[in-house]
């Protein structure tokens, strides 16, 4: 079996300005990397 090493992903949201939807955004596409794509968060 082979034994792959992964490398960790990093995603960074960022704004000037609050209220814009970060975290909103930052959640959607946690949902998206975990369910669709399969990947572990």
């Amino acid at each position: 079996m082979e034994n792959k090493e992964q490398r960790p992903l990093f995603l960074g949201f960022s704004s000037q300005k609050g209220g814009v939807g970060k975290s909103t955004l930052a959640e959607i596409v946690s949902s998206i990397l975990y369910y669709e794509q399969g990947i572990n968060l």
